[in-house]
């Protein structure tokens, strides 16, 4: 809604927003009001009449728009009586809405990444703790698959070492019975030795003792049954090459001796 110079309301015009009523201040500080006006005072340079500004060149920044609704607002008429100030809406509305229209698309870009800023760090703070959680699951796995490995390296160690231990006791074990066996055949052969040694000796006695000959016409002396004629069997076959038992070969008894 407008108000004019007497403050009698008017109708508000098609296509403008009504004006927001402020706060009152205190007596003797300015409100900004924005109480519209539809003809120009003498105080007032901006207040051209509803929406008639000048044409402006494109690169005016919307710093720049802000900055002129300010000295409108500043160098308003103020109203009698009242700390409101008499403005010319359109004029206001048409800065801020170029304002507006003036936010360069970098600002919006910038907002949107920030928000995706916000929304990439939030998952990569969840994949870095995903990550995380399965390293150490890794290391765990890793450390427990080690315990293993010392603990069967361990035990590959001690059946080394046993069976080097049962190797060595065997050896010596099969050493002592060779040993053994050894000896005992070597005091076999000493016998042996001894018997042959004693059997030789007993055989050069008896080659060194001297037979007395016998005469040729007189028979040698036969004894019992032979005397008779009626000697033993097998007696009277012997010739002379039957050997007297002193005659016998020597058979040593190893057993005896």
């Amino acid at each position: 809604m407008s108000m004019s110079e007497g403050g009698v309301e008017a109708p508000p015009q098609s296509g403008v927003h009504p004006a927001v009523p402020q706060p009152q201040a205190p007596f003797g500080q300015p409100s900004f009001e924005t109480a519209a006006t539809t003809e120009e005072t003498p105080t007032s340079p901006h207040a051209r009449g509803p929406a008639t500004l000048a044409p402006r060149p494109a690169s005016v920044t919307a710093e720049q728009f802000i900055h002129e609704a300010m000295e409108i607002i500043d160098a308003a008429r103020p109203m009698p009586l009242s700390t409101s100030v008499m403005i010319n809406r359109d004029e206001v509305m048409t800065l801020l809405e170029s304002a507006l229209a003036a936010v360069p698309d970098e600002t919006r870009q910038a907002r949107w990444l920030l928000r995706e800023r916000d929304e990439v760090l939030a998952q990569a703070r969840v994949d870095a703790n995903l990550v995380i959680d399965e390293a150490r699951s890794r290391v765990a796995q890793m450390v427990q698959r080690t315990e293993v490995v010392r603990a069967a390296e361990r035990r590959a160690r001690q059946l080394l070492d046993d069976a080097r231990i049962q190797t060595r006791r065997r050896r010596h074990e099969v050493d002592e019975y060779c040993e053994r066996q050894l000896a005992q055949f070597a005091s076999a052969v000493d016998q042996v030795q001894i018997a042959v040694q004693a059997a030789r000796r007993k055989l050069g006695k008896r080659a060194a003792t001297p037979v007395a000959p016998s005469s040729p016409s007189a028979p040698p002396a036969r004894t019992g049954g032979d005397a008779a004629g009626t000697g033993a069997p097998g007696a009277a076959g012997r010739g002379p090459d039957a050997r007297s038992p002193d005659t016998h070969p020597v058979v040593f008894d190893q057993d005896q001796m």
